[in-house]
């Protein structure tokens, strides 16, 4: 049952509330002809994503929120037909893609589904084949990031589900002779990345959404169930390593691209798909030892931001409480993270994100920007409003 974790807290929803205010005056005001990418993790698609999700919270907005989604669409698809961009989900055409897809599922978008999306579809998908038969699985830049993009097109497409079919035969076919976890180990230093944005837990949730849409052969499973156990064989006082470096394992500090937020996001998402409840009590165990985790303690998170940001730890915590585990202290945790969120805002950090050199700027993008924080605000409030965090692998 999806709860409202901060209801009762109510100078917390206050502040909440006053930040998605100035969120959402900022991005009403954002300018996106300087941009370069066009992805929703980094790039222009982001607001709409963000508009979307506005127009259902506030109501008032929808007519603001859908001129401003069409004219968007018209100058994003200028833009592609103009300049050259990247195929990849972080920040090119598969991104941009996903976020058509969810346009069009929320009902968003007024087009003729067959014109806009068969020659992408087809596009994307040999886009992810061509990745697979070169190893290439990564989240960013490879076959996982082509395969999201046609998992959220095949909830309303069943042509395309023959295509994630394939997609997920040929990933099997090719490592008949070895094991996933080779995908996803260094060739020169032997490091092994565990990472839902680029190492194997984003293949888990790949393989676990083929199980939901009913098109995981037993083989798909079988591997589903060995990379979970593969990555939980690591776990070491209830902490799981983000990678495996000279055979030491490597833990990280709070963040949703590394490390056990979304490790273990993918392993309960993977334990509810198979019903393994062995793999759901081993990840519970981690998440309530990283639930005592607090800001002051090296967590090295300077913004508010959903990538390496405040408001992304207590965003899965509440995932994870309402999606799995009804457990008092993730609950707890939640909280704390969307108080730490409300300080961070209130700060001079404001809505800025701070890169590897500590510059603080405000940036576009689920991933670094306003978008990001503005959505995730959204969902703190109303958590029935979630589902644009399967564009960054949480389902």
């Amino acid at each position: 049952m999806i709860g409202n974790i901060i209801g009762e807290n109510i100078n917390l929803v206050k502040g909440l509330k006053q930040h998605l205010e100035v969120v959402t005056d900022k991005i009403f005001k954002l300018n996106f002809k300087d941009s370069i990418d066009v992805s929703g993790l980094v790039g222009m698609s982001s607001r709409l994503i963000f508009l979307s999700n506005l127009s259902k919270y506030e109501p008032k907005y929808k007519e603001k929120c859908d001129l401003i989604i069409q004219e968007d669409i018209r100058s994003l698809f200028e833009y592609i037909a103009k300049n050259e961009v990247t195929p990849f989900y972080v920040d090119g055409l598969a991104g941009f893609g996903w976020c058509l897809a969810y346009l069009y599922e929320n009902n968003n978008l007024n087009i003729n589904e067959k014109e806009v999306f068969t020659e992408l579809d087809q596009h994307i998908f040999q886009l992810g084949i061509n990745a697979v038969r070169e190893g290439d699985f990564d989240f960013f830049y490879g076959a996982i990031g082509y395969g999201n993009y046609l998992i959220q097109r095949a909830k309303g497409n069943k042509e395309v589900r023959n295509y994630l079919k394939e997609l997920g035969e040929d990933m099997i076919g090719l490592n008949k002779e070895s094991t996933f976890l080779d995908v996803y180990t260094d060739e020169e230093d032997g490091s092994i990345d565990f990472s839902i944005s680029h190492g194997l837990s984003s293949l888990i949730v790949f393989f676990s959404n083929l199980v939901v849409l009913g098109l995981a052969s037993k083989e798909i499973k079988l591997e589903l169930k060995k990379c979970c156990d593969e990555i939980l064989k690591h776990t070491k006082d209830l902490r799981v390593p983000d990678a495996i470096e000279k055979e030491v394992p490597k833990f990280s500090p709070l963040r949703w691209c590394h490390g056990e937020l979304g490790i273990v996001s993918a392993l309960a998402f993977a334990s509810k798909v198979l019903d393994d409840n062995e793999i759901s009590l081993k990840a519970l165990k981690i998440a309530k030892n990283v639930a005592s985790f607090k800001m002051e303690e090296n967590q090295g998170l300077m913004s508010a931001t959903i990538c390496h940001g405040t408001l992304s730890v207590a965003h899965i915590f509440q995932k994870w409480h309402n999606s799995y585990w009804q457990s008092e202290t993730l609950k707890n945790a939640a909280t704390y993270w969307y108080q730490e969120s409300n300080k961070m805002m209130h700060s001079k950090t404001a809505y800025n994100y701070s890169d590897d050199n500590v510059n603080y700027k405000e940036m576009n993008g689920i991933l670094f920007g306003l978008e990001g924080m503005g959505l995730a605000l959204i969902s703190a409030i109303d958590p029935t409003l979630s589902d644009w965090e399967e564009s960054i692998l949480l389902y």
